[in-house]
C-alpha cells in the first residue's frame, strides 16, 4: 500500500488518502498527520504536497515521526512545500515580479491574493494564510480570532534535518520537481506546473525509526514551557473534541438543506 496524505476527492488504484476535512464516519474524530489510523510499518510510499506547511510547528516532529512509524524499513517518503529560501530571497531583494509570481501560482487566479500594502504582506502569506485548518482564540476562550491554513514555512537545511533527525536519508534534496523514485505525476489534483517556480522538494527514505522527546523539540526554541492546554488538560481536551463534532454535524445537516 502507498499513502497520499493530505489530499481530498482523489483516487488511484494501490494508494491510500487521508485529509483532516475528510471524515471517516459521522461519529468518528477526524484524523489528523500526527495521529494516523494505520499499523506500523504499512506503507512502502508516502507522499505529501503542500501539506507541511498547513502543520503548526508545534505539531510537526510528531508528524514526521508518525509519518516514519507507519511506513516499511526501506520506504520512500516524498515531501512538497513552499520554499522559505526562494520565498525569502525574493523579498529580500525586493523582486516584486519573482514574488507575484509565487503568489499567482500558488492560487486560482480568483484568488489571487494582492496586497497594497507592500511585498511583505505576500511573503507572510506564504507562512501565516487565511483558511480552516487552524483556529485562533484567545487565552482565555471568550473569542475566536481568527484561522489560518500555512503556519509555517520551511528551508532545505530546515526540513531535511528534521526529516535525518528522525530516521530518514535524504535521497533527493533542493532537486528537480521532475525528478523522482516513484511515478509521482498524477498524485496531487494540481498539476505540478503550477508549483515548480516556489517548492521544495525533498525525497526521503526510511532507515530507522525516532520517538519524538517532547522534552527536546527541535523546532520551538523558546525558553519556556509552551506545551498546548489541550494536551496537559484532559478536560480541556474533551471539550474540544466534544465542539468538533457539534461542528461537524452542523456543516453536515447544513450541506443537506
Amino acid at each position: 500500500m502507498k499513502l497520499n496524505l493530505g489530499i481530498q476527492n482523489w483516487k488511484k488504484a494501490g494508494w491510500e488518502t487521508l485529509d483532516h476535512h475528510k471524515r471517516v464516519s459521522i461519529f468518528s474524530l477526524r484524523y489528523q498527520a500526527w495521529d494516523m489510523p494505520y499499523p506500523d510499518n504499512y506503507f512502502e510510499q508516502v507522499f505529501t504536497s503542500h501539506m507541511v506547511e498547513h502543520i503548526p510547528s508545534r505539531k510537526i516532529e510528531q508528524t514526521i515521526v508518525e509519518i516514519n512509524r507507519v511506513m516499511k524499513p526501506g520506504g520512500i517518503l516524498r515531501i512538497l512545500t513552499p520554499d522559505l529560501r526562494k520565498l525569502a530571497t525574493a523579498y529580500v531583494n525586493n523582486d516584486s515580479q519573482t514574488m507575484q509570481k509565487y503568489v499567482s501560482d500558488d492560487s486560482p487566479p480568483e484568488e489571487t491574493p494582492y496586497s497594497e500594502i507592500g511585498l511583505g504582506a505576500l511573503f507572510m502569506n506564504f507562512i501565516l494564510s487565511p483558511g480552516l485548518d487552524n483556529i485562533v482564540i484567545t487565552n482565555d476562550y471568550s473569542q475566536v480570532l481568527c484561522s489560518y491554513a500555512h503556519m509555517y514555512c520551511y528551508d532545505f537545511e530546515m526540513l531535511s534535518k528534521l526529516l535525518e533527525h528522525y530516521g530518514f536519508r535524504i535521497d533527493l534534496d533542493y532537486c528537480n520537481i521532475e525528478r523522482s523514485h516513484i511515478d509521482h505525476k498524477d498524485l496531487r489534483s494540481v498539476p505540478y506546473d503550477s508549483l515548480k517556480s516556489y517548492s521544495l522538494v525533498i525525497e526521503c527514505t526510511k532507515v530507522s525509526h525516532v520517538p519524538f522527546n517532547p522534552e527536546k523539540p527541535l523546532v520551538s526554541v523558546a525558553p519556556y514551557n509552551h506545551a498546548m492546554l489541550s494536551q496537559e488538560s484532559w478536560p480541556l481536551k474533551a471539550i474540544f473534541r466534544i465542539l468538533g463534532q457539534f461542528y461537524d454535524w452542523y456543516f453536515l445537516i447544513k450541506s443537506l438543506f
